[in-house]
């Protein structure tokens, strides 16, 4: 692979450590905060973007890397 890989997104999401919630965004622009406001998703399938406080939290997004023209 390249230095630079572009990515599929399958899922969008990240976990909160301190509400214990798991929260998804589906689809461009479904910006979705956790209950206590610590971590945000952004993004659905067409990017990935968190907003954080100073809380702990951790990313469960899946994704799967393209392939280029030659199979790389």
């Amino acid at each position: 692979m390249s230095e630079y890989t572009r990515y599929k997104i399958i899922r969008n999401s990240a976990h909160c450590d301190e509400c214990n919630e798991e929260i998804e965004s589906t689809h461009r622009h479904h910006f979705q905060w956790c209950s206590c406001k610590n971590i945000a998703v952004d993004g659905g399938k067409d990017y990935c973007k968190r907003s954080w406080r100073s809380g702990k939290w951790h990313d469960t997004s899946i994704t799967e890397p393209l392939l280029t023209e030659d199979g790389q």
